[in-house]
């Protein structure tokens, strides 16, 4: 906080700090091909727009507010708590006082769906796993990467909310229902944790109800991970939230 207020008064960063967006975790902020390549994950539109496809979005991303801003995309398809400690948070940026460092975190549904196919591992004592997962990775940044801005996502059903009781397997055990339960609890964890931390919460899950890989309008491929569009949503939800508190760092970011 009294770096933030420290910024805020100097009329933004003091020489040589700049914003540095950091992904972690899995396939919701990967760059990854199902979105089209390069460019296209959520990540990547909130640092610099495709102002040709998103021109609603020119001068709303963070390449905007500081030239120098840098990306450090390290999310990958398949991404669990296990590779975002042991590979991910091994290719972190060195942190500078000036820096405004502002990271991205989904994780968690991978987990999710190795316990799925194995009903007996759908326990309390799995749940309490999830939390315990969460609180380790978020002590670790906040002691070797102090970010300014943390950004947690819950995970997306990718079914987009279809789904009775009796229809259908998630990944091929539990039926729809059972899983979504399962999915629900881990994402109402993650929420109280988020507010017990004082990270920003993004609610992937209710936002994406109705955009599931086999529905109308698909933000979701059937491979589970965002196409472009939903990188595009989730973009936008992180910039709402961007917009509002990079205030706080001496930034004036375009309206939404």
């Amino acid at each position: 906080m009294l770096k933030a207020i420290f910024k805020k008064y100097l009329g933004g960063t003091p020489s040589g700090g700049h914003i540095k967006l950091i992904a972690l975790g899995n396939s919701i902020l990967a760059n990854n091909k199902y979105a089209g390549g390069p460019g296209r994950s959520a990540p990547e539109l909130l640092f610099q727009n495709n102002d040709r496809d998103f021109p609603d979005y020119s001068g709303r991303d963070l390449k905007s507010l500081d030239p120098d801003a840098q990306l450090y995309q390290l999310a990958e398809d398949g991404g669990t708590f296990d590779s975002l400690m042991d590979i991910q948070t091994q290719h972190l940026p060195a942190r500078y006082p000036n820096d405004v460092v502002i990271t991205l975190l989904a994780i968690g549904g991978n987990d999710l769906i190795a316990r799925i196919q194995d009903q007996r591992k759908l326990s309390e004592s799995m749940f309490a796993h999830f939390v315990t997962q969460l609180r380790l990775v978020v002590e670790y940044l906040e002691e070797n990467l102090e970010p300014d801005i943390l950004l947690i996502t819950n995970t997306y059903d990718p079914t987009g909310g279809d789904g009775s009781a009796g229809s259908g397997a998630y990944a091929g055990v539990l039926p729809v229902s059972d899983a979504r339960k399962a999915l629900l609890r881990i994402n109402d964890d993650l929420k109280v944790f988020c507010e017990s931390k004082g990270a920003i919460h993004i609610d992937l899950y209710h936002r994406f109800l109705g955009h599931g890989f086999s529905q109308s309008e698909p933000w979701i491929t059937q491979h589970i991970e965002p196409n472009y569009k939903g990188s595009h949503v989730i973009r936008g939800m992180f910039w709402d939230v961007l917009a509002k508190e990079l205030v706080k760092y001496g930034f004036s970011p375009a309206e939404s």
